[in-house]
């Protein structure tokens, strides 16, 4: 692409959409390669990769740089190799050959024959039985030697159990192959599951997995319910993505300057990082505190991984509120016309729920826009841990406790 022009000039968007527009008259996959002159968080680099719905290899195989030794300036991305989700990426490489300041790019790929798969997948995951949670999961383990086990997941209650289906695929295959190694785990969902992230192996399954995982083992995820997208990316990437963080604590002293923070800190734009201040300082008006997670909030190892690789923006607000002597209604009261004056009239949806084995509870309300362009889940308990749905985001540090530090 032309260097004539900056990244967000309307030419090279005008360029980027040329692209998009001849690569939807393409039948069959698609290897896009070459020097781009862009940074992928560049509007007109996730117009190619959202609209095409390529991935992009740097981001899937850690690459940070495509320059030799010859480039001596500080940006050292500027080649790409972007797939489409019918190939199997079996290698990746940034060669070490120098003969200019761009390096050589090594793909090694092939188109599999997926049909049967697919077939298979679909019938594994009609098994899934997900009571609690209304999430059906079924995976595939192929093994270094072509064998194939399938699993899917089942959730009982009274008590509360989960058993994953990649617990299941695994237990088989070490039944019959014990001393086999999986070479590629390929998964996908229906009912509540919908997105890419509620089929990846959580960190139990991950643990399980891990000492059958060779270095060239992929994990491959089928958007649930369609199929029509596909990504890949090497299995022991998920160590990396389960790693604790540091807490994390966006403060500020005047509202602007904390949605200032905001924006900098996370995925927010300008219309949802104004509307998250606003409700931090009207919480801790009330005696409460306010944290960010999910998708929007930058922190979750694996959100932030799966947008990387989808072009994806984040779909809603993920808000959790926490004091003692809170209510639901006392914090509806003040967030809720927040949320009306920002993105216009607006409904709630209210739900409470019971922690197992006490009789703590916590409540969760959804507000939605009427043009469905904003939802924000709102969760309020008595304290983090109570409030927090999805257990691992506590333990690994995926939120920001985000304070108006009013003087």
């Amino acid at each position: 692409m032309s260097k004539k022009w900056g990244p967000c000039h309307p030419e090279r968007l005008s360029q980027s959409q040329k692209i998009v527009a001849f690569g939807k008259t393409l039948h069959g996959e698609i290897v896009f390669a070459g020097d781009f002159n862009l940074l992928p968080e560049t509007e007109s680099f996730k117009a190619i990769t959202r609209e095409l719905k390529l991935q992009n290899l740097n981001a899937a195989f850690d690459v940070t740089s495509t320059r030799t030794s010859l480039y001596e300036k500080p940006i050292k991305c500027a080649d790409y190799v972007l797939t489409s989700p019918g190939i199997s990426v079996l290698d990746y490489q940034v060669l070490p050959d120098e003969v200019s300041d761009h390096a050589a790019l090594m793909l090694d790929f092939e188109i599999p024959q997926t049909a049967s798969l697919f077939a298979q997948l679909q019938r594994e995951v009609d098994y899934a039985e997900a009571s609690v949670t209304g999430k059906r999961v079924a995976c595939i383990i192929t093994t270094d030697v072509g064998e194939e086990f399938a699993g899917h997941n089942t959730e009982e209650q009274n008590p509360t159990t989960f058993h994953h289906a990649e617990h299941s695929a695994l237990a088989q295959m070490i039944r019959i192959q014990p001393d086999a190694k999986i070479a590629r785990l390929t998964l996908t969902g229906s009912g509540r599951a919908k997105k890419f992230k509620h089929v990846v192996p959580c960190m139990s399954c991950w643990e399980k997995l891990m000492p059958f995982f060779k270095n060239t083992s992929k994990i491959v995820l089928l958007l649930p319910h369609t199929f029509d997208r596909v990504i890949t990316f090497p299995a022991l990437q998920l160590q990396a993505l389960y790693t604790p963080l540091s807490p994390s604590v966006i403060a500020a002293k005047t509202e602007l300057e904390l949605e200032y923070t905001l924006l900098q800190n996370t995925r927010l734009n300008a219309r949802d990082a104004r509307y998250v201040a606003q409700v931090a300082e009207h919480v801790q008006q009330l005696g409460g505190r306010c944290f960010l997670t999910g998708s929007s909030s930058g922190r979750g190892g694996i959100h932030e991984f799966l947008l990387s690789l989808t072009g994806d923006e984040y779909g809603d607000i993920d808000l959790i509120v926490t004091g003692e002597h809170l209510s639901i209604r006392s914090v509806e009261e003040v967030i809720f016309p927040l949320f009306v004056r920002t993105y216009g009239c607006s409904t709630i949806e209210r739900r409470n729920v019971f922690i197992i084995g006490t009789t703590e509870q916590r409540f969760i309300s959804r507000f939605l826009s009427a043009d469905g362009s904003a939802i924000m889940d709102l969760t309020i308990g008595p304290s983090i841990d109570i409030a927090m749905m999805r257990k691992e985001y506590l333990r690994y540090q995926w939120f920001h406790e985000v304070i108006y530090e009013r003087s």
